[in-house]
């Protein structure tokens, strides 16, 4: 049996929520760590209490048929941060670090979205665009960031 892709989002959620710089800049600037939770766009409302909040979506796959058999899968995933900030002169700075910081993180995944047996679950994983709210909001604050995450998945 073949592994599902939820396995490889549900690592990426372990990997962003145990990310030491990712999670040491949550609690210096706001004094909580980031929730990280796997949902969809339209999911009701968020509260503060769940701030700062990194929400992960998958909003579409592009698949591909192999000759020889196999499938290969890209998927697109988004990443949308928010958080709280009263000062709106800190919170350009906090989401550019923020990207940053996930940049860094994600960077690193192709190496470690792996399953219980060490195998790699994914083959690549590719930065996409990223945009954030310009501070339409204050105080949340809200930033995406899109990434695609290829699966190859011989006899799938």
């Amino acid at each position: 049996m073949t592994t599902s892709f939820n396995t490889a989002l549900d690592r990426l959620v372990v990997l962003i929520e145990t990310d030491a710089p990712l999670q040491n800049f949550a609690m210096a600037k706001w004094q909580k760590r980031f929730t990280v939770k796997r949902k969809f766009l339209k999911r009701g409302p968020i509260h503060n209490t769940e701030l700062p909040l990194i929400m992960i979506t998958r909003p579409d796959v592009e698949k591909e048929f192999l000759i020889g058999g196999g499938r290969q899968k890209k998927n697109t995933v988004r990443l949308y941060v928010q958080f709280l900030q009263d000062d709106p002169e800190k919170a350009q700075s906090e989401v550019v670090s923020v990207e940053e910081l996930l940049d860094t993180c994600l960077g690193e995944t192709n190496y470690r979205i792996k399953d219980a047996n060490g195998i790699p679950l994914v083959k690549r994983v590719s930065p996409g665009d990223s945009a954030n709210d310009e501070g339409l909001f204050h105080p949340a604050y809200l930033m995406v960031m899109e990434i695609e995450i290829e699966e190859n998945k011989p006899g799938h």
